[in-house]
């Protein structure tokens, strides 16, 4: 293009000092050698081939010239598609050429460039798109960098400048839109649809009502939303183009929209924000954190460890969600202090004579001995429904208000028909003043009469559910709550723990219960699988249409080797008391019962007997 080389002459006339990197004839070579690998070892060869490719030009001729100005640097590089094909050559065939070419018209759009950044430079190198556009109103500060990708000397500066200036190094011919103002309603339609409509947009903003925004405009487009949160390697996939009437982000937001947060405060925000996340699934030093933000830290932890995991989930679902070949929604994790651990030998026999020590149970938790006079005391006990209607009551009250401060009302578990089964061993968590602070239920089945609350809520959807709850022996764990103001791993596992004692006491074989995905990881630590013999591998809409969940049965032979020698010790009445500390720090003496469960219709059976 003489008017382009006109304006290189010029450029190096006017910046004497710039800096110039001139590689284009080893760069020919490897095209070459990429095309020709049979002959790639072949000197004589490539050299005939690189001067046929010259056909008599000066190598300064070939290719483009890219200038960086604000590193006053020429680079020359081959054209558009012999760059693209040279730099992507390597993705084959776990990238096919075809592929790579229809990733190459997809558009995607970031909002929120922290983990942002990662999951934009991951899609860049692997070219898993042809256009970004990027979002965010921030600038870089040092405190970022513990986890953004740069240098010190660009403190100071947008991050979208950063990252944009980052992709441009790595490819000049991605083309990178840039929102330095963040996602705004103004320019939400200019994000989403100005020069073409974006395939896919990634959330990694920290604005809730910016999250609820986005996706309403994304469903209303039927784009695909994804959002790495940044712990536990959690990937949350929202399918708007596929399912265009789906409830945002799972439906753990509730009824929550941009107008209604405008009127909320910010201890307001904090029930919406812990139904989302998953308060309970987050990771243990995510959750000591938590109370201390805005006291001891001053914002959300975040490693680069866990933001470059991000960014490779990001790139990795992003490009399947683009080919096609990933179709569903849901929040997976990939979590790598459990999938990389030390190995605990689950061959190994059970010992009776093992007393565990309970103080482990929750990483971090203080001994009894040490607490036990300031600690408040919880007590876990069991009994059966018709005979304590009062604390069934508490039980449903505590119950459903924790389910409204997730925006839940329609439970089947609401309903209090429970109560007077006698086959319905209920499992509390009091204060010593009576105070139901958490519970949990075991529904066995009886006969045909009676149908386990999983069939009520799922049974028309798939008839082979059926056939797995109504067999002799079959029971349902349900109704699992704890409340907020005790709120923490603790009582949540010492519920599981003691139902997973009692069980079998009761004459059941087979204990199935209902997971939510935030929920899965952590009963899976307690030996339950997703029974796949029902529903979409066990994937069933509950408890609304957008919402889904599974279908587990327990297997103690895939509980870990700890957990079940804590659950025999619970079943044999020789655990021990245990000290805890809420989120808020207040601390709690934690207390199980020994076992004293009746089977219907009359006799008790003590477990210490």
């Amino acid at each position: 293009n003489p008017d382009d080389k006109k304006r290189l002459g010029q450029l190096r006339q006017q910046q004497p000092a710039i800096v110039v990197h001139d590689e284009i004839l080893s760069q020919i070579r490897e095209l070459i050698k990429t095309r020709n690998p049979q002959n790639a070892q072949n000197p004589a060869f490539l050299d005939e081939a690189v001067q046929a490719y010259l056909n008599g030009r000066p190598s300064s001729e070939l290719g483009v010239w890219v200038w960086y100005a604000w590193e006053n640097r020429l680079v020359h590089l081959l054209d558009e598609a012999a760059f693209i094909e040279l730099r992507t050559s390597r993705n084959q065939l776990k990238i096919t050429a075809a592929e790579q070419m229809a990733l190459g018209a997809k558009r995607i759009g970031v909002v929120g460039l922290s983990v942002g950044q990662s999951i934009a430079l991951t899609l860049a190198m692997e070219r898993g798109c042809g256009e970004l556009r990027l979002a965010d109103f921030d600038t870089l500060e040092l405190s970022n960098m513990n986890r953004i990708r740069t240098g010190v000397h660009n403190l100071g500066l947008p991050k979208v400048v950063i990252a944009a200036r980052e992709i441009a190094l790595i490819d000049p011919f991605l083309r990178v839109e840039i929102y330095p103002e963040g996602i705004t309603a103004e320019n939400m339609s200019d994000f989403f649809l100005k020069n073409g409509r974006l395939d896919l947009v990634f959330d990694e903003c920290d604005s809730l009502d910016v999250k609820i925004s986005l996706r309403q405009y994304a469903r209303s487009q039927r784009i695909p939303v994804l959002m790495d949160t940044n712990d536990r390697g959690m990937m949350d996939v929202e399918r708007f183009d596929l399912e265009p009437g789906r409830p945002l982000l799972h439906g753990l937001a509730g009824d929550l929209t941009p107008e209604k947060l405008r009127h909320l405060g910010t201890a307001e925000k904090v029930p919406y924000v812990q139904a989302i996340i998953g308060a309970e699934t987050l990771s243990q030093r995510m959750k000591e954190s938590m109370p201390l933000i805005g006291k001891q830290l001053a914002s959300w932890p975040q490693l680069a460890s866990s933001v470059a995991l991000g960014g490779a989930l990001g790139a990795d679902v992003s490009r399947r969600v683009l080919l096609g070949q990933f179709r569903d929604s849901g929040r997976y994790y990939v979590d790598l202090e459990t999938l990389i651990c030390d190995k605990q030998p689950e061959n190994n026999p059970v010992h009776p004579e093992y007393v565990p020590d309970m103080s482990a149970l929750i990483p971090g938790e203080a001994p009894v001995c040490s607490d036990k006079k300031t600690a408040d005391l919880i007590n876990i006990r069991a009994f059966c429904a018709p005979d304590e209607p009062e604390t069934c009551r508490r039980f449903l009250a505590g119950h459903r208000r924790r389910l409204q401060e997730y925006g839940i009302h329609n439970l089947s578990s609401l309903q209090p028909e429970w109560s007077n089964n006698p086959d319905c061993t209920v499992i509390v968590a009091e204060t010593a003043s009576g105070e139901v602070v958490g519970g949990v239920r075991i529904e066995k089945q009886r006969g045909k009469g009676v149908c386990l609350p999983m069939a009520k809520a799922v049974g028309a959807q798939d008839e082979r559910l059926a056939c797995l709850i109504q067999k002799e022996g079959v029971a349902e764990l349900c109704g699992l709550w704890v409340a907020e103001a005790v709120q923490g791993g603790a009582i949540k596992w010492a519920l599981n723990a003691y139902a997973l004692a009692a069980y079998p006491l009761l004459g059941v074989r087979k204990l199935l219960g209902f997971s939510s995905p935030h929920m899965l990881s952590f009963l899976q630590s307690l030996g339950w699988q997703v029974e796949t013999g029902v529903g979409r591998n066990g994937v069933f809409n509950y408890p609304s249409p957008g919402i889904l969940s599974s279908v587990v049965a327990h297997n103690m032979a895939k509980c870990p080797l700890a957990e079940r020698q804590r659950i025999l010790a619970i079943r044999q009445g020789r655990h021990l008391p245990f000290t805890f500390s809420h989120a808020g720090g207040k601390k709690f003496l934690l207390q199980l019962e020994c076992i004293q469960v009746r089977r219907y219709p009359q006799h008790q059976i003590s477990a210490a007997a």
